[in-house]
């Protein structure tokens, strides 16, 4: 599977899903980690993913060109 467009991403988001907790990386373009976070499976967990995935926005992603996460 993969997308095709005329520019490329730059960040990359990879989220390790458990029961308890999830693991969350974000990487540029050259696969330097440029933040990663634990997280807890609850509404603050959950905040501070959407806090991480905001750096996503910083470097392109939208709702129009979202930025495929794995």
């Amino acid at each position: 599977m993969g997308w095709i467009w005329e520019d490329s991403l730059t960040v990359f988001c990879g989220i390790d899903w458990a029961e308890r907790h999830h693991d969350v990386a974000l990487v540029d373009d050259t696969g330097t980690l440029l933040a990663k976070a634990r997280i807890s499976d609850d509404a603050a967990g959950y905040s501070k993913l959407l806090a991480l995935l905001a750096l996503l926005a910083e470097h392109g992603d939208s709702p129009h060109r979202a930025a495929p996460t794995s």
